[in-house]
């Protein structure tokens, strides 16, 4: 399927959802014009068009001046020409050689998927220099970089095996056992 019919096709659906949750007072006027993305006076225009000439109406027939001038009719010759004629010159116009040669990725280097692949929630750090993370308190340990860190915004990160970490940035204050123990370092 080309793109220009795809996106007229998702513009008909999306209309006909925040059509039927208005109808049924699922969704007020704000919300069904939010899911077009349109103002809720411009979704009001798409149904009076709707109730005066049905879903035909919607689907956007113009075409850009450029392929007008080309002599396209329709959407087909649209697509022809796009792929034909307008791809190719962009290409030509815009395109620049790659500044290196080969693959683009990076491979991953010494980093802790587990940090990464993690549960992770913002928390504030108490006068008591501890951090309340479901109905656990983690006294977070005197630092090289801080003594304390009182009111200060932290990360607990939990673990898929319920262990826990505490970092501020990207040091790591501690870790703990699922029930809130410190653990051994390792």
């Amino acid at each position: 399927m080309k793109k220009a019919v795809w996106l007229q096709e998702t513009k008909v659906m999306r209309f006909e959802d925040a059509l039927s949750g208005w109808t049924e007072k699922r969704l007020m006027q704000e919300a069904a014009a939010a899911l077009l993305g349109v103002c809720p006076r411009s979704f009001r225009r798409y149904v009076d068009r709707y109730h005066e000439d049905g879903i035909d109406r919607l689907v956007d027939r113009r075409l850009p001046k450029e392929l007008a001038a080309e002599g396209v009719l329709d959407m087909e010759m649209a697509n022809q020409y796009l792929e034909v004629v307008f791809w190719p010159s962009w290409n030509k116009r815009f395109a620049v050689p790659a500044a290196q040669s080969g693959n683009g990725f990076v491979p991953l280097l010494s980093t802790d998927l587990d940090d990464i692949l993690c549960l992770k929630e913002e928390r504030k750090v108490g006068n008591d220099n501890c951090v309340r993370y479901k109905n656990l308190s983690l006294q977070i340990p005197p630092g090289p970089h801080c003594r304390h860190y009182v009111r200060r915004k932290v990360r607990v990160h939990e673990h898929s095996d319920g262990r826990l970490s505490v970092f501020h940035g990207p040091w790591r204050l501690g870790r703990y056992q699922a029930d809130g123990s410190p653990a051994a370092a390792a």
